[in-house]
């Protein structure tokens, strides 16, 4: 069925077309069938025109009643100036002509996809929202603003994000709040900045922010209004508050804190050798209050190195100086210590040179070890014992001055030579030679043995030689000594090559209780108390050994013991 109306009806289409009949009250309203097709209409008379086939007729007063064939379908009844569209339970489709997409709107009603709710400056358009998971509603509404707007959606799966409170401070931003889609202006906080912008993410753009300071894509940073004249860099002050670098005037300042970090550059750390007074540094006056401690693990290196590198006059420049100025009785200049245990203590180099904290040897000319030994000179010892021995290596003459005793071991006469009071003519210190004798309880004669050995530090080198020895009695005195001696024997080769064999030498021997007498032999006696001799000699050598050894006659009566002790000495 079709409904033409004018005034107060829109074009509308009913479910009734395939076959129904209804009634309804129209006032004002001339209700025309025709029979056929939309019909006509009458100068200023409302028709209500339907489609061929349906008839109407009146029932009464202003109700009417349409009836169209087909016998299926909807009524459509018109009870107090109201369209209503009824019948059986199945759903019933009410088709509005036009468009789809569209509604009715407008202030004469028409099919529109762009409504407008509400009338500028009289009626503000609302359009409400129900959810089925609360009794809650939604209403959208326009803000009281006088400016048209358009509001776009974005074009991704999201939500709208709203503020939890109305807040008008230009300089707050939205954050994040607890309840999703929901926000909170509030001031940038210092965990909404990023620490550091990567260059890769500059573009090639680059970044400028507030001038003068820029960015390049390169990486490259400008200031175009910086000071960079020479004329405004003099300045030696550290900058402690604004201004230009060289406005600054120098002044003390102060480092908080407990700990702090300082990065050096090429040239050093901190550099002090332009300051000319006293105390350029003052440290801490307190146990542990400075400590200067690194690790280096590169041999002959240090993490701290003091070095003067005076090389502009003759005087006497000193690496470092370190001592105990105060007036305590128990100061200590300098104190060395090793935790291992097997390092030196300390060694002294003469030369060398010193380059990132890293020497380069120069000569070492002495040496103290960990159990306290010097060693001087170049051919220092490598073992020491625990007697703190002085260890110095072979060499010249040093040049003796007045009132001075100097002491040094000879490369050529490998001795100890000694100058006195300023000398210059060095003697020999008399020293036993290493391989002494000492012969007990000896009742036999003893074959030819070493007395001084031909090596380095006993008697290898050609020179003369003092042979000193004695003899003593012991055990039981012989009852009968009509014969009974022992001699001793001396073997060495002279500085002409020539070889002296088992030479018996003359001593000085007992021959009583109080009386001796120059024989080449010690005597047995019948009483020990009157058995002793001794005797020495002078040899030359040529740097052979030295050998020894006694003759042995016995007793007449009984079995004579001796006892034998036997060194050498050198004298030049």
């Amino acid at each position: 069925m079709l409904l033409i109306a004018t005034s107060a009806f829109a074009q509308n289409t009913g479910g009734g077309q395939g076959g129904s009949s209804g009634s309804g009250t129209l006032t004002g309203l001339t209700v025309q069938n025709n029979g056929s097709g939309a019909g006509t209409v009458s100068t200023g008379i409302p028709i209500l025109n339907f489609a061929s086939g349906c008839t109407s007729g009146a029932v009464s007063g202003s109700t009417f009643t349409i009836t169209c064939p087909g016998g299926s379908g909807d009524t459509i009844t018109s009870p107090n100036s109201t369209l209503t569209v009824g019948g059986t339970s199945s759903a019933t489709t009410l088709d509005l002509v036009g468009a789809a997409g569209k509604i009715m709107a407008g202030a004469t009603p028409a099919l529109t996809a762009t409504p407008t709710l509400g009338v500028a400056s009289t009626t503000t358009g609302t359009l409400a929202f129900a959810n089925s998971a609360n009794t809650g509603v939604m209403t959208l509404t326009p803000a009281s603003g006088t400016v048209a707007a358009t509001v776009t959606i974005p074009d991704v799966t999201t939500s709208l994000v709203g503020e939890s409170a109305s807040d008008t401070t230009t300089t707050h931003v939205l954050h994040a709040s607890a309840t999703g889609a929901v926000g909170t202006f509030s001031a940038i906080a210092t965990g909404d900045l990023p620490t550091a912008i990567p260059i890769g993410n500059i573009g090639s753009a680059g970044l400028s922010g507030t001038a003068p300071v820029t960015i390049s894509a390169a990486g490259a940073i400008g200031c175009a209004t910086c000071v960079t004249s020479a004329a405004s860099l003099t300045s030696n002050a550290i900058m402690t508050g604004a201004g230009s670098q060289a406005s600054q005037t120098v002044a003390d300042f102060t480092i908080g804190g407990t700990a702090h970090t300082f990065l050096a550059g090429a040239s050093g750390l901190v550099d002090f050798s332009a300051e000319t007074g006293t105390a350029s540094v003052k440290l801490p006056a307190v146990a542990g209050g400075t400590s200067l401690a690194g690790t280096d693990t590169a041999s002959l290196s240090s993490p701290i190195t003091l070095v003067n590198t005076n090389s502009t006059n003759s005087n006497t420049s000193v690496g470092s100086i370190i001592g105990a100025a105060g007036t305590s009785t128990g100061g200590i200049g300098l104190l060395v210590f090793d935790v291992s245990g097997t390092g030196d203590l300390a060694d002294f180099y003469n030369g060398g040179s010193v380059a990132s904290g890293v020497y380069t040897p120069g000569t070492k000319e002495a040496s103290i070890s960990n159990s306290g030994a010097l060693a001087l000179g170049t051919a220092n010892c490598t073992t020491f014992g625990t007697a703190g021995p002085i260890c110095m290596g072979e060499g010249t003459a040093p040049t003796n001055v007045s009132g001075t005793t100097a002491l040094y071991p000879d490369s050529t006469a490998h001795e100890v030579l000694v100058a006195t009071n300023g000398s210059t003519s060095y003697g020999m210190m008399v020293r036993a030679r290493p391989g002494a004798i000492n012969q007990t309880s000896q009742t036999a004669a003893i074959s030819t043995s070493t007395l001084c050995a031909a090596s380095a530090g006993a008697c290898n080198v050609a020179g003369q030689y003092h042979v000193h020895w004695n003899f003593w009695g012991s055990g039981t005195a012989c009852s009968s000594v009509t014969a009974g001696s022992v001699t001793f024997l001396l073997t060495w080769t002279d500085e002409n090559a020539t070889t002296h064999s088992a030479v018996a030498m003359q001593m000085i021997a007992q021959t009583g209780a109080a009386t001796t007498a120059m024989q080449s032999s010690f005597p047995f006696q019948t009483a020990l108390a009157n058995e002793s001799a001794s005797g020495d000699v002078t040899i030359s050598t040529n740097g052979s050994v030295i050998q020894y050894g006694a003759g042995y006659t016995a007793c007449t009566t009984g079995t004579g013991t001796f006892n034998l002790r036997a060194t050498v000495t050198r004298t030049q």
